[in-house]
């Protein structure tokens, strides 16, 4: 009997596998802003394809509203939510990469706040299918006892041995019928070659089935198909028309490979929610027959080809889709299957590769450059936790452990070291700091590290100015002030100030005037009326002078200036030059109480408000003060006020704050409740140490005016005062031409 060799092409179409469709599952689950899952809520869901690169524009655009589970999580069917643009069947899976870009608003809205961007990683093979018409040809040859496939990964595999004996020696044919057993018995078992009734070699015939991937013999044995996809036959009965021999064979094996098609397979879910520690996948189980799926799930390892050795789930059972979470897993490059068990048969699907995400790593650099309202930090981000990290920066409060909600800033994104500066802060202030690194997942913050800043004095004491006067200063809250009036005579220009005082008298629009600005009488010209009009209004007119037996000095002519509501003056004063001429220069100092010399060391000197601002108009102009110093403004006495309110020996309220100011000493007695005069040990609870120098013509241990550096737009400076009498501070405006005392604050 000769050796049986049989050649049989098959071919496996994947094409007509499963019915054609554009629809893929979709899994996801959904945390708030909080990083709590959002459970049994419906939330808004846009999903974008893009072509081969990530931030690209979709070439099919879809919402759904979907409710999620207990567990947080959503399953949706890409492909069959509500189009915004394209089409699913334009999505080219053959000749290109796709992203999936997941956008959520886990209110249900359309607001969505939530964004992801992830490669579809694996193809379901019904869109590949689809797309590219694939059909795979294999060749199976069996020679003797070794089945062949010619584009197999494993190309041959061995038949199993059956009961057929074949004998091995000349004794197994003695006596048997038809044969001599005389004594010329042959010497050689190949005399007995194809004799009638004796087998000397066989040919066995088994069955082949598929499943997955695989071919399969009856009795043992498997080769591994060279493309992981589902099997199917394709019009083989066409073919049986060319083959010679074989055809009994050949059918059979038809009838074995047509009943194939029926049993169930298996496809692997994309990916989604991945985590450090967790992600979701699945799988979607076809059986067109009705075969049982007694168990379905996943398993994954790390090198690939997982199967039930592995970390597996088990998913229920039946046909469909259906979604596993896969716990236990760190950093790293993870190859996930779905599988399915149908009676004695593990069916695995294709493979999915994905890595698994976690939050950023981001350190925190202690503070450097700390002073009184600034400090500089910020950190390294050394770990993106495999997604992009996109704002970065540090955030700080004056309570431990800060966060987004607190200061904070934004010191661009990705990984490497950044620098951030900290500004506005309090003097004399602890704060926490710990920078933080945004990536899709969630918000990390690195370690806390703590500075205090610089009181407001910066550590001085004392500051001096330009003509060597020294003055102590005082931390008052969050501010620095001198705790002495200003008795300087010259400007930080270098400039003098006139001594001496003006005055002058304020006429309607049009008006002129002469003033003595030098000196204490003022004498001032009259109009007289020279023509009137038949309504009796002056038309025309001269002025009469007024001589003064020691000084004639007299103002420029009164302007005024249209201003954004109204008319405005402009002033000009003139002082006495040595030689007897008159000069123009309107910034003058007093002495207290009627030029009391002596009195300036503990009252200090008192200014107009021109030679306090040194000329400039500006708030908040150093003007007479020290390099670094400044005419405080509304807005910081204000910010006294309301600190020293909280210092007041009485009542604690902003109504009494005047005790707080004023100092311990000099002020004249008074019986009022929470007055100044009242018991003067009782003052001075901030520090501030104001003394009573009153005015030039008098008022010395009564009251005393501070001048600020605020303005209304009619040109009326702003001011405080104390009185020993009340219990409260004033403020208010007045002229420039008042005479006050100067208080600097620190810049």
């Amino acid at each position: 009997m000769k050796r049986l060799s049989v050649l049989i092409c098959i071919l496996i179409s994947a094409a007509t596998l499963f019915a054609q469709n554009n629809n893929f599952s979709y899994q996801a689950v959904i945390r708030d802003n909080n990083n709590h899952l959002v459970v049994n809520q419906n939330v808004g869901v846009r999903l974008s394809l893009i072509r081969d690169i990530p931030n690209g524009v979709g070439d099919y655009v879809e919402t759904h509203t979907v409710q999620t589970n207990a567990n947080g999580l959503l399953t949706l069917m890409v492909g069959k939510g509500n189009v915004v643009s394209g089409s699913m069947s334009n999505v080219d899976w053959n000749n290109h990469t796709y992203y999936l870009k997941t956008e959520v608003d886990y209110t249900g809205g359309i607001n969505y706040t939530i964004t992801n961007v992830q490669v579809v990683a694996a193809v379901p093979f019904a869109h590949y299918a689809a797309s590219s018409n694939y059909t795979e040809t294999q060749v199976i040859s069996i020679s003797n006892d070794t089945i062949f496939l010619t584009g197999g990964t494993n190309s041959f595999v061995k038949l199993p041995e059956v009961n057929v004996h074949v004998p091995d020696s000349i004794s197994a044919f003695v006596n048997d019928v038809g044969y001599i057993t005389a004594n010329d018995i042959p010497s050689d078992i190949s005399y007995f070659n194809n004799d009638a009734g004796y087998i000397t070699s066989y040919v066995d015939s088994q069955q082949i089935s598929i499943s997955g991937d695989t071919l399969k013999l009856e009795r043992g044995g498997s080769v591994v198909l060279s493309l992981s996809c589902c099997t199917v036959i394709d019009s083989l009965a066409e073919k049986m028309d060319s083959l010679d021999n074989g055809i009994d064979s050949l059918n059979n094996i038809i009838s074995t490979l047509e009943s194939i098609i029926c049993k169930p397979q298996v496809l692997t879910n994309n990916v989604a929610a991945i985590f450090t520690d967790t992600a979701v996948c699945g799988g979607y189980v076809i059986s067109p027959c009705g075969y049982e799926v007694s168990e379905r799930g996943v398993c994954w390892n790390t090198t690939g080809s997982a199967n039930l050795s592995d970390s597996h789930t088990s998913d229920g059972t039946g046909a469909g889709n259906f979604t596993s979470v896969l716990t236990g897993l760190s950093l790293d490059t993870y190859y996930v299957r779905a599988y399915l068990i149908s009676g004695n048969d593990t069916v695995y699907g294709n493979e999915v590769a994905f890595a698994t995400m976690g939050l950023p790593v981001v350190t925190t650099t202690a503070a450097s450059n700390v002073t009184k309202n600034a400090a500089v930090s910020g950190g390294e981000v050394t770990s993106d936790g495999g997604m992009v990290v996109m704002q970065r920066g540090v955030c700080w409060s004056m309570s431990q452990n800060p966060t987004m909600a607190d200061n904070h800033t934004f010191d661009g994104a990705g990984l490497g070291i950044f620098t951030s500066n900290l500004t506005e802060l309090l003097p004399a202030t602890t704060y926490y700091v710990r920078a933080y690194a945004i990536n899709p997942i969630d918000t990390a913050y690195g370690e806390e590290v703590s500075f205090t800043t610089v009181d407001a004095c910066d550590g001085e004491l004392t500051v001096t100015d330009i003509d060597g006067n020294e003055y102590n200063v005082v931390m008052i809250g969050t501010q620095c002030w001198m705790r002495e009036n200003m008795r300087a005579t010259t400007q930080p220009d270098g400039n003098g100030i006139s001594d001496g005082y003006y005055e002058y008298w304020q006429p309607g629009p049009g008006w002129d005037e002469e003033v003595c600005d030098y000196g204490e009488d003022v004498c001032m010209g009259d109009e007289v009326c020279d023509e009137y009009d038949e309504y009796d209004n002056c038309i025309s007119s001269h002025w009469d002078d007024c001589a003064y037996t020691e000084w004639n000095c007299y103002s420029s002519h009164m302007e005024w200036v249209p201003g954004p509501d109204e008319w405005y003056e402009s002033w000009r004063f003139y002082g006495w030059n040595d030689d007897g001429s008159c000069f123009c220069n309107d910034a003058f100092y007093a002495y207290p109480n009627h030029n009391d010399y002596d009195a300036a060391t503990t009252y200090g000197l008192l200014y107009n408000w021109s030679a306090a601002m040194n000329g400039s108009s500006v708030e908040g102009a150093q003007g007479i003060c020290p390099d670094g110093w400044h005419i405080p403004t509304q807005t910081e006495y204000n910010t006294l006020i309301s600190y020293v309110s909280s210092t007041s020996s009485c009542s604690n309220t902003a109504t009494y704050t005047a005790k707080a100011l004023a100092s311990q000493s000099n002020w004249i007695d008074d019986d009022s409740p929470c007055t100044i005069g009242n018991d003067l040990n009782g003052n001075n609870a901030s520090g501030f140490s104001a003394e009573p120098a009153g005015g030039y013509d008098g008022g010395l241990d009564e009251y005393v005016y501070y001048w600020l550096s605020t303005e209304t737009q009619g040109y009326q400076p702003y001011y405080f005062y104390l009185y020993y009498n009340h219990a409260y501070v004033y403020n208010g405006t007045t002229n420039r031409d008042q005479y006050h005392s100067v208080r600097c604050i620190k810049d």
